[in-house]
């Protein structure tokens, strides 16, 4: 008899358990905004991203390109990792200080208010409801032409009325030039507070960052600022 050994993959300790799920997140496939791929993707990660705002690591998660191999059951990583890529480049995740450690954009977006988690789905789902793509796109604190897609004609004449009639500056980060936006976006930096030592204790045993101390942690906090666009 042959035994068939299971693979150890970091994320299976994350896949129990449910979750909200917005139904409008198939018009960011059918507007061409992220492929099939790297929707999928996104909602993995939505997944395995820790959900309890209590905690400091709410919003972020571990990637691990070999243990999504496995999952995504792909021999090479190198699809994934341009699916990866397409998530960044468009906004809806971010990179961080720590290594292999990534952040969704406007986390509270995708969970429910409970007892464990104070997210606003709810909200979310109110004010997107029958909105264009471009109204989603900045409730999850994207600019439209970050994603580099020109999209389809919107069906209704609601819809058609707020994205002719409305019209605010924006602000390109990465080059500080002023541009034209459906809708306002305000960006506001600011220092990373320093957090106490049980919270970086948590962290890293929560991402299981093994090669860093609470004295790392704190040393990236204390030379790091945020953007976030409001």
């Amino acid at each position: 008899m042959t035994v068939v050994l299971a693979i150890e993959n970091s994320y299976h300790t994350k896949l129990n358990g449910y979750r909200v799920c917005h139904r409008n997140k198939w018009d960011l496939l059918e507007q061409g905004v992220l492929t099939l791929q790297e929707l999928t993707l996104l909602d993995f990660y939505i997944d395995v991203a820790t959900f309890d705002e209590n905690k400091p690591d709410f919003g972020l998660f571990k990637t691990d390109f070999e243990d999504l191999c496995q999952i995504f059951n792909y021999k090479s990583d190198q699809a994934i990792r341009n699916w990866h890529n397409g998530l960044v480049s468009k906004g809806f995740i971010e990179t961080t200080n720590l290594t292999n450690v990534n952040k969704l954009i406007c986390p509270k977006r995708y969970f429910l208010n409970s007892l464990v988690c104070k997210g606003e789905a709810n909200h979310y789902q109110n004010v997107e409801k029958d909105q264009p793509i471009e109204a989603i796109l900045q409730h999850i604190r994207i600019l439209p032409q970050s994603v580099g897609t020109e999209f389809l004609p919107i069906g209704t004449e609601q819809a058609e009325s707020v994205v002719t009639t409305t019209s605010y500056p924006s602000i390109d980060i990465g080059s500080s030039k002023v541009v034209s936006s459906t809708y306002p976006i305000k960006v506001v930096t600011h220092q990373i507070t320093i957090r106490g030592k049980e919270e970086y204790e948590l962290i890293i045993k929560e991402l299981d960052l093994k090669t860093l101390m609470v004295e790392d942690l704190a040393w990236i906090d204390s030379n790091s600022t945020e953007m976030i666009a409001i």
